[in-house]
């Protein structure tokens, strides 16, 4: 599991330099370890690796997930920046897990966007002046959505992270 969760990230570092470098089709590497696949075309880029019974995909998708997909509500008329979000899934034998990231701008301002989110999720986990935070679900089983909102430079990020844990 270490090793994976190495090669994860040095396959996202791979992906990303990819995608900034504008390099496409399909590149795969064979280890004695594994394998890791990479894939640019049709606006969704991705990895995968495997080792063993381990398996994991890196996506970089350029529609939106959808409130379902997330666990969380989006705001209305805010847009999906594909760039800033991605997908990871990931198998071990018997265990799996989902997370995703999805970030959306608006020009709204700041607290135009904490105040909707209020009314839809309830007060906040916690604030500042420049973030709102709040948790849905149980962080202890590995089944929750976290929703990030900031004021960046004349406009507000939301961030909506989802992950999901099981043991089948």
């Amino acid at each position: 599991m270490r090793k994976m969760t190495l090669a994860i990230f040095l396959s996202a570092l791979v992906f990303s330099l990819m995608v900034a470098a504008g390099c496409g089709d399909e590149t795969s590497v064979e280890t004695p370890q594994g394998s890791v696949q990479a894939e640019q075309g049709n606006g969704d880029d991705k990895i995968v690796i495997e080792e063993g019974e381990e398996s994991a995909t890196l996506e970089q998708l350029e529609e939106a997930p959808s409130e379902d997909d997330l666990g969380a509500p989006i705001y209305p008329g805010a847009e999906y920046d594909a760039e800033n979000s991605g997908i990871v899934n990931y198998s071990s034998g018997d265990a799996s897990a989902f997370s995703g990231t999805a970030r959306f701008v608006t020009t709204d301002s700041f607290n135009t966007v904490v105040d909707w989110y209020r009314g839809e999720l309830g007060e906040p986990a916690s604030t500042t002046p420049e973030t709102a935070d709040w948790l849905l679900g149980d962080i202890s089983t590995g089944n929750y959505t976290a929703v990030h909102i900031e004021k960046v430079d004349g406009a507000t990020k939301i961030d909506i992270s989802h992950m999901a844990a099981s043991l089948n």
